[in-house]
């Protein structure tokens, strides 16, 4: 099944070298079995024809590829094969009935298989045509004529291997289109487990020592208390953003009293902004006396990376910039 490549499952295994030497070794076997009845003989040299198309049309059909046959190509096995078994009709006798004829029968059963479905039903059409044609001129009663072209119900079970094979082919696409999903789903919760992890330990080495103080009873600035929870805080909303440079820049904003806000999205996974960014953001940072300063991380599908929006009593700015630095001007 691995080889099925669903939507059309390809060519069912009839574009591989090992179908090819496969149905010549078949063919060859039939000459032999020519030589025997005596069919394939120097006295019947239209004989030798037969089997040289047969070949041919078995050549065509084990084109070496994953797709079914182009149209052409289809239709130049299916002349080889009607002129092959017509061949055979027309100069066999009752004494010199070889087998090639059922081959150039069943071959309609494998083009079906290999995807030309319909122009193997058009074959079978042309060669029915041709076994009327052969039941006249020999006045072969319908029964015995029916008998001969048994070979044909290959075609119908050639359809049908094809239908369950793209079926199969569509079932096992879904199943690893699932498993891969799954397996995508576990690794997104493995890797944020593992920054929760990660995150907690941070918040826990960042509080352990204000809470240690609290717990033994000893004095804790109200300031210090604000800044280890809008520390914690910033790791929640924004881990993106929790560079050494940016929180450096931030705690420093906020002991000069500047209000900041970092806003993110806390089931983001991507790793945290650039060095070259949190740089950019920093200096930003660095130039606000008072005021509030909101930092925005953006979802992946802008342009820019960031936004800084500055309010000051004296004015207001936004600063968009990129995953570089860089300012966007025209955002």
């Amino acid at each position: 099944m691995a080889r099925l490549i669903a939507p059309g499952a390809g060519s069912l295994g009839m574009g591989t070298p090992t179908a090819r030497y496969g149905l010549l070794t078949v063919v060859l076997l039939y000459a032999v079995n020519g030589v025997i009845v005596g069919y394939l003989a120097p006295g019947n040299p239209l004989a030798f024809a037969a089997y040289v198309l047969m070949a041919i049309a078995n050549l065509l059909l084990t084109e070496q590829s994953e797709r079914p046959l182009a149209a052409p190509r289809a239709a130049a096995l299916i002349g080889c094969a009607l002129l092959a078994g017509a061949t055979v009709l027309f100069t066999d006798t009752e004494a010199l009935e070889p087998e090639l004829f059922g081959a150039s029968l069943l071959i309609l059963g494998l083009l079906a298989v290999r995807g030309n479905g319909g122009a193997a039903v058009l074959g079978a059409g042309v060669f029915v045509i041709v076994g009327v044609l052969w039941a006249v001129a020999r006045e072969i009663p319908p029964a015995l004529a029916a008998v001969r072209f048994l070979s044909l119900l290959a075609l119908p079970a050639g359809i049908l291997w094809r239908l369950q094979a793209v079926r199969f082919a569509e079932r096992e696409g879904r199943y690893r289109s699932e498993a891969a999903q799954a397996g995508f789903a576990a690794e997104v919760a493995r890797e944020a487990a593992r920054r929760t992890a990660s995150e907690l330990r941070l918040v826990r080495d960042e509080a352990v020592d204000v809470l240690d103080r609290l717990r033994g009873g000893l004095p804790v600035a109200e300031s210090e208390l604000s800044m280890v929870e809008a520390s914690i805080r910033d790791r929640i909303r924004a881990p993106q953003l929790q560079t050494e440079r940016l929180r450096s820049a931030v705690r420093d904003a906020r002991e000069r009293g500047v209000r900041v806000l970092q806003m993110g999205q806390a089931a983001d996974l991507r790793p945290p902004i650039s060095d070259a960014l949190a740089r950019a953001v920093a200096e930003i940072l660095d130039r606000v006396i008072a005021g509030e300063v909101t930092i925005r991380l953006l979802s992946a599908r802008h342009a820019a990376a960031i936004t800084v929006l500055a309010e000051s009593p004296e004015s207001t700015e936004l600063h968009w910039l990129d995953s570089d630095g860089h300012r966007i001007p025209d955002l």
